[in-house]
C-alpha cells in the first residue's frame, strides 16, 4: 500500500468519491473515528513524526460536516447502550473518539457544538496535575530533537544507546521500548541525566510550553478543562496513568496502569469510566495479557489504534485513525471501509 498510496490519495480516492461511491459502507457494525487532537493557533510544527496525528481546525470541521450528512454520528451512552444488548443502532453509526487529552481538544469543543455531537476522550492520568506537564513520550521525542551531535547514551541499566540525529525516530522508538517498562519517577532521572550527558540546555521545556501555540500542543488537561469536557456533554474514557507500551511493563505494573486510571478518572469527574483506549494502539503495543486485564478491570470496551479487528472483539476495538495529511477523499474511504478492504485484498494477494 505504500507504493500506490499517492495513487490512491490523489487519483483514485477522489475520483470515487466524487462518484459517491464512498458513502455506502463496506464493513459491518458501527465505524468509530478516532483524533488525537487539532493543530492549535499559532502553532507552527517542529516536526512531521511528531504532530503527523493532529489535524487543521479546518480540516476537521469539514470531516465532521461529511459525517452529518451521510452517516449517523452517535454519542458514546448510545454505543454503550449496543455493547451492553439495549438497543439497536441507527444505519450507518459512526462513534467519534480522540485520545491523549491534551490541551488543544479545547479548539475541539465550539466545532463538537455546532455539529450537536459528541465525542469519548481517553485521557491519562497526568490530567490530574495541577501544573502543566507533556506526555512523556513526546517529551522524550522533543528532548531528542535538542541533541544535535552524535551521542553515546547510557541507561541505569548498563546498557549504552548508540544515538545519531540522522535516526532520531529508531533511537526514539527504542528508548520507548525500554523506558515503558520502568516507573514513571525513573523515566525523569532519565531524562535530566540524558540533559547532563548530552548538554542540553535546563527548562527547555518551559520555553516551549511558553512558545505560541506551545501550551495547548503539548501540555495535557488540567482537572477544570477535563470538567470542561464532561459538562459539555462529552465522555470520559481511560487511556492508563503514564502511557506506555503496556505490553513492555511487568504484570503489577501493566495492571496499575489500566485499574488506577480507571479508578482516579472516575473520582476526578464522579461518573463511571467504562472504555479504554490502549496507549499507542498498534497490535505490537499490547498482548493478549492486557485484554485480559481490561476486561478484569470491569470496563466494558477497549480500543486498538488500527482499523484491523472486528467490532465483535470488545477488548480490540478498530478504529479509523485520522492523520494530519489525511484528504477529505481519503477519509471517506476510510470511514466506509473501502481502504480496509482494499489494504486485506491486496495483502492477502502478495501473500498468495
Amino acid at each position: 500500500m505504500r507504493v500506490i498510496s499517492p495513487l490512491l490519495r490523489r487519483v483514485i480516492y477522489p475520483t470515487l468519491a466524487h462518484s459517491g461511491c464512498l458513502r455506502f459502507p463496506v464493513r459491518k457494525g458501527p465505524v468509530v473515528v478516532t483524533y488525537h487532537g487539532v493543530t492549535p493557533p499559532g502553532y507552527k510544527s517542529l516536526d512531521t513524526d511528531l504532530d503527523g496525528s493532529l489535524v487543521t481546525i479546518d480540516s476537521f470541521r469539514g470531516q465532521l460536516a461529511f459525517l452529518r450528512r451521510y452517516c449517523n454520528v452517535i454519542s458514546p451512552e448510545q454505543f454503550l447502550d449496543w455493547r451492553l444488548g439495549n438497543s439497536e443502532l441507527p444505519p450507518n453509526p459512526v462513534l467519534l473518539t480522540c485520545d491523549d487529552g491534551l490541551q488543544n481538544v479545547i479548539h475541539m469543543l465550539p466545532i463538537f457544538h455546532e455539529s450537536a455531537v459528541q465525542c469519548l476522550f481517553f485521557i491519562t492520568g497526568a490530567a490530574h496535575l495541577q501544573e502543566p506537564s507533556m506526555l512523556w513520550h513526546e517529551e522524550l521525542y522533543l528532548l531528542l530533537r535538542q541533541i544535535r551531535t552524535e551521542h553515546r547514551i547510557r541507561l541505569a541499566s548498563g546498557e549504552v544507546v548508540e544515538f545519531n540525529p540522522r535516526s532520531r525516530r529508531r533511537n526514539w522508538w527504542k528508548l520507548v521500548e525500554i523506558l515503558s517498562g520502568v516507573e514513571d519517577h525513573a523515566r525523569r532521572t532519565f531524562f535530566e541525566e540524558l540533559q547532563e550527558q548530552t548538554g542540553v540546555e535546563a527548562g527547555w521545556q518551559f520555553k516551549l510550553l511558553n512558545s505560541p501555540g506551545g501550551r495547548e500542543r503539548f501540555a495535557v488537561l488540567d482537572c477544570g478543562t477535563l470538567h470542561r469536557l464532561t459538562a459539555a456533554g462529552h465522555t470520559v474514557g481511560a487511556h492508563s496513568i503514564s502511557h506506555p507500551l503496556l505490553a513492555r511493563a511487568s504484570d503489577e505494573m501493566a495492571w496499575l496502569e489500566i485499574v488506577k486510571s480507571r479508578e482516579d478518572l472516575a473520582r476526578a469527574i464522579g461518573r463511571r469510566v467504562w472504555a479504554f483506549a490502549y496507549p499507542f494502539g498498534h497490535r505490537g503495543s499490547i498482548s493478549p495479557r492486557e485484554l485480559l486485564l481490561v476486561e478484569r478491570a470491569g470496563y466494558e470496551c477497549a480500543f486498538l489504534n488500527t482499523e484491523d479487528g472486528q467490532m465483535s472483539d470488545w477488548f480490540a476495538l478498530p478504529r479509523v485513525h485520522v492523520t494530519q495529511n489525511m484528504g477529505i477523499a481519503e477519509f471517506e474511504a476510510h470511514v466506509c471501509g473501502f481502504h480496509n478492504k482494499l489494504r486485506r485484498s491486496l495483502r492477502e494477494a502478495v501473500g498468495a
